[in-house]
């Protein structure tokens, strides 16, 4: 009876590092990749300009409703799989963060501030994010970035999907085609993550400056017509 060969010093196989590995290439190129940049720059210093006075009263609230930053920061996956710290107004008590993203927060989950339902819910709490477009970290529009450890039913992501980490292929954005077809808020199940992870994909395969357009849009009449995520 033969036995397989066993080199001194393998490694068992990472399907992390190996999903890392094959992230394909982005196919927005050229000229669309110049137009797209373009309107997340100048859209997301026009929203920052708005926007300022709601961020000035959002940080004064929560500096008032709890101890601790008012910007909770954590690392994200980026465009090819780069890691990038994503900006995002603190809605948990400073004891309960958690910065690996492991644990997702659900309905009625203790660690969110009196405040921080509120700032969820309304999607306010991702503000702070369009200073991640500036910085080219994020588009506005492009699959959601999730935190690198998240996990779903105790795995990670590219062990319940091969194509997990194809989503990747492009810079990720604060709301996406996902978000506007109901995929919004924790992925406790796995069949919800392939759904989000579908989404994302076809997003990529059919992108256009039109459909970014449209999902800016239907963001926030979907946040404002639909139900808070469970």
């Amino acid at each position: 009876m033969t036995h397989p060969v066993m080199h001194v010093g393998a490694r068992p196989r990472d399907p992390a590092h190996d999903a890392m590995t094959e992230i394909g290439p982005s196919p927005i190129k050229g000229l669309g990749r110049l137009s797209k940049d373009t309107l997340d720059f100048v859209v997301a210093a026009i929203m920052l300009i708005f926007c300022a006075p709601l961020l000035l009263v959002v940080a004064v609230l929560i500096r008032l409703d709890s101890e601790g930053p008012i910007l909770f920061t954590q690392n994200r996956f980026g465009e090819g799989g780069r890691v990038f710290r994503i900006y995002k107004f603190r809605t948990l008590y400073v004891r309960d963060q958690d910065l690996s993203g492991a644990r997702q927060v659900g309905k009625n989950d203790s660690r969110v501030t009196r405040i921080g339902g509120f700032l969820r819910t309304s999607c306010i709490d991702e503000l702070p994010q369009l200073f991640n477009v500036l910085q080219g970290d994020l588009s506005l529009v492009g699959p959601r970035p999730h935190p690198v450890g998240m996990r779903t039913e105790d795995r990670l992501g590219v062990e319940i999907t091969p194509n997990y980490m194809q989503r990747y292929r492009v810079k990720p954005g604060m709301t996406g085609l996902a978000q506007i077809r109901g995929h919004r808020g924790p992925l406790s199940r796995t069949e919800q993550l392939v759904a989000r992870v579908e989404s994302d994909i076809d997003y990529i395969d059919h992108w256009s400056l039109a459909l970014d357009l449209k999902i800016l849009i239907m963001t926030p009449i979907h946040i404002l017509t639909q139900s808070a995520p469970q």
